[in-house]
């Protein structure tokens, strides 16, 4: 049931990484054309400039000054900062899908799991890890019957002596024809003895090979397993520290956004208290900042995510919503 949940929960992460791949690309895409834009929108300006300053020149001479050029860069120039704008636009609704998408993510239906899950696979992949040293431990100790189990021909190496040299006294003393009859029935017996233990020993030995191999198979199945679970601990592990941090992100953008919507209020109460005469602005900063950005967290792929910034009409959005909320409320300001 808990694999079957971090499989779901790696489908789910993987489709949603995709679609933050592609919305990241379509925020590259629309930041390279708004910069062109501007950039060569700001290189006609100063052309357009230089070339005004000209015709007002040949003007003061009395000369006609033939404003067809004029005319056509300043179109191109308008046009460029139209489209300046356009693209500035999408950067502005590229970046919101990413944030609710992002935010999105971390809803209990994305939660990917919890450190319960990941304690219970650590558990369980604990048990298999206990079970294959339990099955080692066991080959080690047929092995080590196996390397144990030597046959002692010690007995029978000197009782084969013993006969030898009697026989060969014998050639000479036939009196020792008894002890010589005694070396041979004490041999006999001590064979017996050996071939009794090499039949012992061959069926320990055979029993120890079998059980040994029994294991191995065991013991490669056991591991299989043992693999299966380590990559599902590990995969548990990343989805649950990609959970936690998802839950901070999004608390991160929610408040970054917050921040942001307060930062346009009082840009707005700074613009709308110009106009109180007599009186002075109420200055939200030391300068006349219009813009307010923050860097976001790292995505998942390593690549910065782009910056949380406030709409190029924020501010003047929050400038309508303050004076519509006090001509509701009766206050004349002017």
């Amino acid at each position: 049931m808990i694999i079957e949940k971090i499989q779901i929960a790696l489908a789910a992460h993987h489709q949603n990484q995709a679609e933050l791949t592609r919305l990241e690309e379509a925020y590259e895409f629309a930041s390279r054309i708004a910069e062109d834009a501007r950039r060569q929108a700001h290189q006609l300006s100063g052309e357009i400039t230089a070339l005004a300053a000209h015709h007002e020149n040949l003007k003061s001479r009395g000369q006609m000054p033939d404003r067809g050029h004029l005319e056509r860069i300043t179109a191109q120039h308008d046009a460029l900062v139209d489209t300046s704008k356009k693209a500035f636009a999408d950067l502005a609704r590229f970046n919101r899908m990413i944030g609710d998408l992002q935010i999105a993510m971390q809803q209990p239906e994305h939660a990917a799991v919890t450190l319960e899950d990941v304690l219970a696979v650590q558990g369980q992949t604990e048990e298999k890890r206990a079970a294959l040293a339990k099955i080692d431990a066991t080959i080690a100790g047929e092995r080590a019957k196996i390397a144990a189990a030597v046959v002692n021909t010690a007995e029978v190496d000197k009782l084969q002596q013993r006969l030898e040299d009697l026989l060969a006294d014998g050639i000479d003393d036939l009196s020792q024809a008894a002890d010589i009859e005694d070396a041979r029935s004490r041999l006999s017996a001590a064979r017996a003895d050996l071939e009794r233990d090499r039949d012992a020993i061959a069926t320990l030995t055979e029993r120890a090979e079998q059980t040994i191999a029994g294991l191995e198979r065991k013991r490669q199945a056991l591991l299989a397993e043992l693999d299966g679970h380590t990559e599902t601990h590990r995969h548990a592990a990343w989805l649950f520290l990609k959970t936690e941090m998802g839950t901070l992100r999004a608390g991160y953008l929610e408040a970054g956004r917050a921040l942001i919507d307060t930062f346009a209020r009082m840009r707005a109460l700074d613009l709308l208290s110009r106009n109180v005469a007599g009186i002075g602005a109420v200055r939200a900063f030391a300068g006349d900042a219009m813009t307010l950005e923050l860097p976001q967290p790292f995505c998942q792929n390593g690549r910065r995510e782009p910056v949380l910034s406030a709409a190029p009409n924020t501010v003047e959005m929050a400038l309508r919503c303050l004076r519509a909320e006090h001509e509701a409320a009766g206050l004349k300001l002017s």
